[in-house]
């Protein structure tokens, strides 16, 4: 971020902590994020909401009912609502979400009637007029460091070793723990402020990278025998089909970056997974790209989106081999 832009983002940052520090304390905060939510996802929404209650508001999260076993350890469920529980009174808040496309399902529906009051993201392509306020920043490493940011702008906010750790999952999980091109001195900075409260970084890498279920491995072993090499080893498509994650009891929160299995051969330029987790669901891709390629462009051009590196689709009303073979003809072409 230039000198122009940073100056501009902080402006906007102080702006949106002013606001949110004059809400009426008795207003219900209701915090969501994106469909099917990640680590950022679960870092963002909890570490808001417990940021947001050390200040004395009213808030809960919302779009989930559960967090994958890998998340297990954060704190603040007993502060997540059920989508029936909404009301058109809550003042919205939505994280790592650029647009209506994006939300939860269910949230979807609710939308129309309560609106967006505020959206938090650093994906590219964010949908003006989606929330009635934003902070964006497509450079931020991940959705968490932004909320960092945010609560402490809010002199009222309480840091502590629950809050501290959920920023720091969403953190880690987006860079590949600090190892993308996304981390940056900011990123690097907000991991030793969240250190200093507290995070148990040996347990956290523990839970989320290094304990899983065995019928994820065989997942795994499905997915790698998948995988086609193409363009002298420029490209690589991975996929698994609906069966496969039946065969192993699988779902598709099971599968949850298993691009990075397809990105670790060694040469290629473009690595692609592609997942149909149950017959009617759509058929979801994600892509990771070296220079000089744009996943975000790629991905745009099968209406979807994300970063320079790493952007995903979804795409409905097509079989899986259908999507596998649009998606080789637009990376073979490249």
């Amino acid at each position: 971020m230039n000198k122009e832009n940073n100056a501009m983002f902080l402006e906007q940052l102080k702006r949106i902590a002013t606001y949110l520090d004059g809400l009426d304390p008795a207003t219900r905060i209701v915090i969501s994020a994106h469909i099917h939510p990640d680590g950022d996802a679960y870092g963002s929404m909890l570490g808001l909401c417990l940021g947001l209650r050390s200040q004395g508001f009213n808030a809960f999260c919302t779009g989930f009912s559960e967090l994958r076993p890998e998340y297990a350890f954060l704190q603040g469920m007993e502060y997540v609502i059920s989508h029936e529980e909404l009301q058109e009174s809550d003042f919205l808040i939505v994280l790592d979400c650029n647009g209506v496309k994006r939300l939860p399902e269910q949230l979807q529906e609710s939308f129309p009637k309560i609106g967006v009051a505020l959206c938090i993201d650093h994906h590219m392509g964010y949908k003006e007029g989606f929330a009635q306020e934003a902070l964006i920043d497509e450079g931020a490493a991940a959705t968490s460091e932004l909320v960092y940011q945010l609560l402490a702008a809010m002199p009222r906010t309480k840091f502590d070793a629950a809050i501290a750790e959920a920023l720091w999952v969403g953190i880690v999980t987006d860079t590949g723990r600090y190892a993308y091109s996304c981390t940056s001195p900011l990123t690097l900075e907000v991991g030793a402020k969240l250190l200093a409260e507290g995070v148990r970084s040996e347990y956290i890498n523990e839970q989320v990278y290094g304990s899983q279920p065995l019928k994820r491995l065989k997942l795994q072993q499905r997915l790698i025998s998948s995988i086609t090499v193409e363009a002298q080893g420029k490209i690589a498509i991975g996929f698994l089909t609906s069966e496969d994650f039946a065969a192993e009891g699988c779902v598709g929160s099971d599968s949850e970056n298993f691009v990075d299995v397809v990105r670790s051969i060694r040469g290629v330029e473009m690595a692609a997974f592609i997942r149909q987790p149950e017959p009617s669901a759509p058929v979801n891709i994600s892509l990771r790209t070296k220079e000089p390629y744009d996943a975000a462009a790629i991905c745009a051009k099968l209406g979807g989106g994300g970063h320079i590196r790493a952007a995903g689709a979804s795409i409905n009303g097509a079989t899986l081999d259908e999507v596998c073979a649009q998606l080789r003809d637009i990376l073979c072409s490249l």
